[in-house]
């Protein structure tokens, strides 16, 4: 056997044997869990939550009640691309034609309407929420995303901690103790 034919072999099975963690990556596409998923760049994150996204879709009565928060616009971005690009291809993965078999029996039109997937950032899903209860919150205009919030952190330090002592505060002895 040449050098490359024992490469090639090595290669092929270590592409068959499962990653070490692939109990975990099982119980992650488990549709009665909520999971968090936290590993290194390149471990195969997105492709796993995107798999699960996919997974849930196929179970639920309509597509936003799935939802999926990344921390950065691109992550999200990525996730989408990678959840449609599956639904979209000729030969989907189990998972996606389960996910497009129960959009078409809902008729939820998935790949004419993507939007309907919720994959979002943390500030955007708080955002819709603080939208979502404009009294409870005490928003009643429009909310923006501040790109650059140091300014808005030391405001919202200096009000937290003039809280502290005011005995008229519901939040006084919360803060005192922070």
């Amino acid at each position: 056997m040449t050098l490359r034919a024992r490469r090639l072999r090595v290669s092929e099975s270590q592409a068959k044997s499962p990653p070490p963690d692939q109990a975990q990556r099982d119980k992650a596409l488990d549709p009665a869990r909520s999971i968090l998923v936290r590993a290194p760049a390149g471990s195969g994150k997105t492709t796993l939550l995107a798999e699960r996204f996919l997974r849930l879709l196929a179970e639920v009565d309509e597509p936003g009640q799935v939802v999926a928060i990344t921390f950065t616009n691109a992550a999200a971005a990525e996730m989408r691309n990678r959840i449609l690009d599956e639904l979209r291809k000729d030969d989907p993965s189990p998972l996606a034609r389960r996910a497009l078999e129960h959009s078409q029996r809902l008729g939820w039109n998935l790949l004419d309407l993507p939007a309907q997937l919720r994959i979002s950032t943390i500030d955007s899903f708080c955002r819709d929420l603080a939208l979502q209860q404009p009294l409870i919150s005490g928003f009643g205009g429009s909310l923006e995303i501040a790109e650059q919030p140091t300014e808005i952190y030391r405001r919202a330090a200096r009000c937290t901690l003039e809280e502290i002592g005011n005995a008229d505060s519901p939040v006084g002895p919360a803060a005192e103790t922070l």
